[in-house]
């Protein structure tokens, strides 16, 4: 957006490494854009990584399948018992995990979570983040010419690192 904004036509002598050069100037712009950029992606890491999970029984469902695949060999009265004991297991997990909440809301550990609908407000920012630097990418390296756009580019790049 503001990259060759400075009016002058003079391109100072860079800094090369390899087939790549760079100026000061471009290092500085790459700079500001991380700047610039850092907001919106704390703001969907935090997003998503505070979301609530959709389902607390996908475990359950997940490990009821397997077993319902290992059990097909097996006769009926031992996959009764065998699945009795599982859920016996189950159930004394599920208080554990429980107890473990308990004990660390008492402390002031547990965690806040978000509804879960605000990964899709995340997806959704990503998403736009993604078109509308596509488009602004489209645009300028268009109307600048291929030595700028080059130059550009290097600068972009320079901003990963």
């Amino acid at each position: 957006m503001f990259y060759g904004r400075d009016g002058s036509e003079m391109r100072p002598k860079g800094i090369s490494v390899g087939p790549i050069s760079f100026t000061l100037g471009q290092l500085f712009i790459s700079l500001i854009s991380m700047i610039i950029v850092t907001p919106v992606n704390v703001i969907v890491v935090q997003l998503f990584k505070r979301a609530r999970p959709k389902s607390m029984n996908i475990l359950a469902t997940e490990l009821s399948q397997k077993s319902s695949r290992k059990s097909n060999s097996k006769e009926v009265g031992t996959l009764i018992e065998e699945q009795r004991q599982e859920q016996q297991q189950q159930q004394q997990d599920e208080e554990a995990i429980l107890q473990k909440l308990l004990d660390s809301k008492a402390v002031g550990l547990k965690e806040k979570y978000l509804p879960h609908w605000v990964v899709y407000i995340g997806y959704t920012l990503v998403l736009l983040a993604v078109l509308s630097s596509s488009f602004f990418c489209v645009l300028y390296s268009q109307s600048w010419g291929r030595v700028k756009a080059r130059e550009w580019l290097t600068t972009f790049l320079l901003s990963f690192f």
